[in-house]
């Protein structure tokens, strides 16, 4: 399974530096070093993720792959897009808002912002209900996910 993971890393790496034939048709334009960088920023490892991934996947997302789930967390390039499923919308802003936490201030509203963007919620309805899973009445099920969140990201 690692050696899996770690052949569709590179292979991610080198779709990046050979280009296809569509690509090579087409005229070529500079990328400043400045997007080249914010592309490639890891914002969260590998280990963080995986055991993430490992926690939602199924549950909270749709059927994903690890380097996928990577990828997408990290707003690299990536053909498979995250999708969340039915009902699970408040416990992937409580995710979201935790996950935010471990970053720096300067890259904090950006990565939330551009997530939001990708997974489709509204700035709004994440403000109102990313602490619902830690409020003084959850759920049972948003009370365990808080619990098994809590886990992970101590």
């Amino acid at each position: 399974a690692d050696i899996y993971r770690q052949s569709c890393l590179f292979l991610d790496i080198l779709k990046k530096y050979i280009p296809d034939e569509k690509q090579e048709n087409e005229p070529s334009e500079p990328i400043s070093q400045q997007e080249t960088t914010e592309e490639q920023q890891e914002y969260f490892s590998m280990k963080l993720l995986s055991l993430i991934h490992e926690a939602c996947e199924g549950e909270q997302f749709e059927e994903i792959s690890a380097p996928d789930f990577y990828a997408n967390m990290n707003l690299y390039p990536c053909n498979c897009k995250l999708k969340i499923k039915p009902r699970e919308k408040i416990r992937v802003c409580y995710l979201i808002f935790l996950m935010s936490e471990k970053l720096s201030k300067q890259d904090r509203d950006k990565w939330k912002d551009r997530i939001l963007k990708l997974l489709d919620i509204d700035d709004s309805y994440y403000k109102s209900k990313y602490k619902e899973p830690v409020s003084d009445f959850p759920s049972d099920s948003n009370q365990n996910f808080a619990k098994e969140m809590e886990h992970i990201f101590r």
